[in-house]
């Protein structure tokens, strides 16, 4: 009992101050409301008129799955509460054909595996914008990924609008209509839901469907569908949605430089940060930043001396979960005994010209993005770079290991194959 005691205090601890944060945003979003006019819809056939209506009950919901799947696509976006705990907490979802807005209030008793199913179903095209976080809980929910989506942000990546790229900005440029004032970091679990609260969730739909069109026919003139469909595909793979420690380390800034011994305890720290968030209930980067972890690989020797001297590291983290964290440092260093060929500790000269060399790629890469109109951002980010002339050093191999990137498959390769050819020199 003493243990439940303190992981709920715990628990309260590291939620308080997120939680205060979103009641004054929620209040002041309220507040500049009202002193803001909200814009007139867009008059088109595809975009739904009336105001949203609400499924409460189970009953509802399975009528509505119903419709949607004889629609057969429909826009899907959600509002959550994702500071608080380890998953995000669903509260409301939104859905939209041409025909209709639909808010579904998560919080009342309902069971939303058949809503999930639907997204499931590859005969029934998602739309969504920036939906990655929104179709997790498909997988986690059915273990088995969302099917058929279209991403809105994805596609307007292959026509010139940036990436990533806001729905308004996308909106205002395709359609020319405005969405008003944002209300994203609101009181989402509130009851009753504000106006002002439903007026920003079905808007964030209510468009959708009509953008899709807009998007596909530029997609199509450009020749850049395919493109998108590639893209778009990642949302239907599993992998998307497993949460990895070499993923996790390679998407962390300066982790791409580590020496083979500091990534394996990267990789141990991701593992326990995860294990301790999960139990907690909260986000794994608001228990230990990103940062922190990075700083803790250099801990030599590895003691509870060394891990107090750690600044910014909670105290219940150097407390309660000090030994688990010495634990898995420790456990990491047999990982690393059988050094494979190129791993190596570099020098400072060496990480340099990695740097260096990571760079004149880039700019390389961008040019080619000016060139097609596409927002380098989706293509690659220059940390990819890095890691990959990190990795793959030996010349000999450059076109062998580029083939293992994404850098060197599908559209990317198509479009970056001579940007990319000559390997970088050696050193």
């Amino acid at each position: 009992m003493a243990d439940r005691d303190e992981s709920s205090r715990g628990k309260r601890t590291w939620r308080s101050y997120r939680q205060r944060h979103r009641q004054r945003s929620h209040a002041q979003a309220h507040a500049e409301a009202k002193n803001h006019q909200i814009p007139p819809l867009l008059e088109h056939p595809h975009v739904p008129q009336d105001p949203p209506d609400t499924v409460e009950t189970q009953d509802d919901l399975l009528s509505l799955c119903a419709s949607l799947r004889d629609a057969g696509r429909f826009a899907y976006d959600s509002e959550f509460i994702g500071e608080e705990t380890y998953y995000p907490k669903f509260c409301v979802i939104q859905v939209a054909t041409v025909e209709r807005v639909t808010l579904i209030d998560t919080l009342k008793d309902m069971d939303l595996t058949p809503f999930w199913e639907v997204i499931a179903d590859e005969k029934v095209e998602t739309l969504v914008h920036a939906g990655q976080q929104d179709l997790e809980p498909v997988y986690r929910e059915l273990e088995r990924p969302p099917q058929n989506v279209f991403d809105t942000q994805v596609a307007a990546a292959f026509i010139g609008l940036g990436y990533p790229t806001a729905l308004n900005k996308i909106v205002k440029a395709l359609l020319k209509a405005d969405l008003g004032p944002g209300l994203k970091f609101s009181q989402w679990d509130d009851r009753p839901l504000s106006d002002v609260q439903k007026h920003y969730a079905a808007n964030d739909v209510r468009y959708l469907p009509l953008m899709h069109e807009r998007l596909r026919e530029q997609l199509d003139a450009r020749g850049r569908t395919e493109w998108a469909r590639q893209e778009n595909a990642l949302l239907a793979d599993p992998a998307t949605y497993q949460v990895t420690p070499a993923g996790q380390r390679l998407r962390m800034r300066g982790a791409g430089m580590l020496d083979p011994l500091r990534r394996a305890r990267l990789e141990a720290l991701v593992q326990w940060r995860d294990r301790a968030a999960r139990e907690f209930d909260v986000p794994p980067r608001s228990l230990v930043k990103d940062a922190l972890l990075l700083e803790l690989t250099r801990l030599d020797p590895i003691t509870i001396e060394s891990l107090r001297r750690v600044r910014g590291l909670p105290r219940p983290v150097k407390g309660r979960l000090g030994e688990d964290i010495l634990q898995s440092l420790l456990e990491a260093r047999p990982e690393v005994e059988p050094r494979e060929e190129g791993s190596r500790r570099l020098s400072r000269r060496e990480i340099d010209l990695v740097r260096e060399h990571a760079d004149q790629i880039w700019q390389r890469v961008r040019a080619r993005c000016q060139q097609a109109d596409v927002d380098p951002a989706i293509v690659a980010s220059k940390r990819e770079l890095v890691h990959l002339v990190r990795r793959y050093r030996e010349r000999d191999h450059w076109r062998e290991r580029l083939g293992e990137s994404r850098l060197g498959r599908g559209w990317r390769r198509e479009m970056l194959g001579e940007v990319l050819k000559d390997p970088p020199p050696a050193y």
